[in-house]
Order: structure tokens, then sequence, then C-alpha cells
């Protein structure tokens, strides 16, 4: 941990001016927030939107990058910092401290997610023995951004969808979501470039890709939907020519048994993953106050 102590003596022995000091954290935590006992494993902004300050050689004070970043690209980022070679293996980016111009596509999402089960904190289980102890709290989700838009979209294992307009909800408590109807080439109107009938099923797309992705398919998912390169970040996608391709994309949670769940498409590879218990027609999602 970095300290003031720590700060003096890089400036006494003149090496302040050549070290990077990064500041982060692995995940935040939520109290009482949404109704919700305490705990991390949600994919509300509490549990996972994390500082991430760096200070060094060429960052000029007080400077900001407006982009959606996760701990993948940390690695990237020391590399790139360090001059060394960023292997291709690794799925993330270094985020431009500098560059005024970042490639927009590799910074337009970042992927959240959760398998298996997930407890209260604290002393709360013993405290408070109607509290739930362990509940299955596996989902996949996905925050999304861009000049123009800002959105947070999830899928519980109980088949439970959230999506939220993060530029006008950021404490996530409008739920827009509505099960997906599919009518062709339907316009986009000119008051609204992200109709939410149309949006879900591209975020529906892009979250199965990123749900097993690695390396380039995660720093820029649509080329796996869009392999000619004519779909590189969500307006992009919004086209209504793509809307009979993305109607075939779904998603949803499959539950197998009693304890194994499982993200699934038409056609696709299944994830599986276990827990202690399966609740059926509940998550703590599904007990916020929205």
């Amino acid at each position: 941990m970095v300290t003031s102590t720590t700060v003096i003596v890089y400036v006494h022995f003149s090496l302040l001016t050549s070290t990077y000091i990064i500041y982060s954290s692995d995940n935040g935590f939520h109290i009482g927030h949404h109704r919700m006992f305490p705990g991390k494993n949600c994919p509300y902004d509490e549990d996972v939107n994390v500082p991430l300050i760096i200070r060094g050689p060429g960052i000029k004070a007080g400077s900001t990058v407006n982009l959606a970043t996760s701990h993948t690209d940390l690695a990237p980022t020391i590399l790139h910092m360090a001059q060394a070679p960023i292997h291709d293996y690794l799925d993330g980016s270094a985020v431009p401290l500098i560059d005024p111009n970042p490639p927009a596509q590799n910074f337009e999402h970042a992927q959240i997610e959760h398998w298996g089960a997930g407890a209260t904190a604290g002393q709360l289980r013993s405290e408070y023995p109607e509290a739930p102890g362990v509940v299955n709290t596996t989902y996949k989700a996905l925050r999304i951004m861009g000049p123009g838009y800002n959105f947070y979209y999830s899928v519980w294992c109980t088949n439970q969808h959230e999506l939220y307009d993060m530029s006008v909800d950021s404490q996530q408590m409008n739920k827009l979501y509505k099960p997906y109807s599919f009518k062709p080439n339907e316009p986009q109107g000119s008051s609204n470039s992200f109709p939410i009938n149309r949006l879900e099923s591209r975020l529906d797309a892009l979250l199965l890709v990123l749900k097993s992705c690695k390396a380039k398919t995660c720093i820029q998912p649509w080329t796996a939907l869009h392999p000619g390169g004519q779909v590189n970040s969500l307006p992009d996608a919004m086209d209504p020519k793509y809307d009979e391709f993305y109607q075939k994309q779904r998603t949803g949670f499959r539950t197998i048994g009693v304890t194994r769940v499982t993200l699934w498409r038409r056609k696709a590879h299944r994830h599986t993953c276990s827990s202690s218990t399966q609740r059926p027609g509940g998550s703590w999602a599904s007990r916020r106050g929205t």
C-alpha cells in the first residue's frame, strides 16, 4: 500500500519521476444497498465499480479517461508502461493513459460474472437465521458504453434479465428489460437509436460471445459475430438489417437437475457451473427495490 512515507522515500532517492503508482481494488461492497444484506457478489455498481488511479511519467495531473475497462486490462497496461511486449493471448488491452484517441472498440465493454453461490457477509448468517444463507447468485453481465449510450445488461441463473440505462439511472433502479418481440426491419426512429426491444437482442448475442471468449475475441467481440468487420460497436449492430440475425442469438440459463445451470443458445456450447443451492424463481436480484 502506498503511503505518504513511501512517496517521501521515492522523492528522497529521486525515484518518483520514474515510478508509476497504481491504486485500485479487487471489488466493491454493498451494505444495505437495494435492500440486500452485505456482500460483494452482485453485479451492481456498488460491488463492481472500483477505482483505477495511476500516477507516473507522462500522465498529466488531474486527467481522466472515460472508458469501460476491467481487471483484465491491468496486465497489458503494466506491460505497456514497462515498454514490454504485450502477448496476444491476453484477454485485455493496455488502458490508454496518454493517447487522446484510443481505439474505441477495444474499450466499449466490460464483462461481469459470478458463477456459483454467494453468502451473506460477516455474522449475519448466525445473528439473523431468517436471512438467506447460501443463494445461487450465478449471473453473466455486461457494461457497454460509448458516445451517446451507456447500458448495463445481465442474465441471472433464474432466467431473470435486467437492463438499465446508466446515463440516466446510475443507481440501477429503473429496470428497462422487457421480453424481446421480433419485428423484421422495424425502423429505429430519429429520437431513439436504441429501442429496447431490439437493443436486448444485440446485448444477448454479445454476452454469449463474452461468456467463453479468449484473447482478441474478449477485446473485440463484435468480430466473432460479424467476421467481415462491418460491425465494430453497438451503434453499428443496431442497424435494422441485422434484426433477423440477432433474433437467432437468444441466451438464457437452463437448469440441469437441481444444482447445475448453464448459459445457453440454440446450438451453442454449454458452460456449466455448480452451486450449493438452486432456488427456482428467486435470486438477490428479484428482491431488489426497483
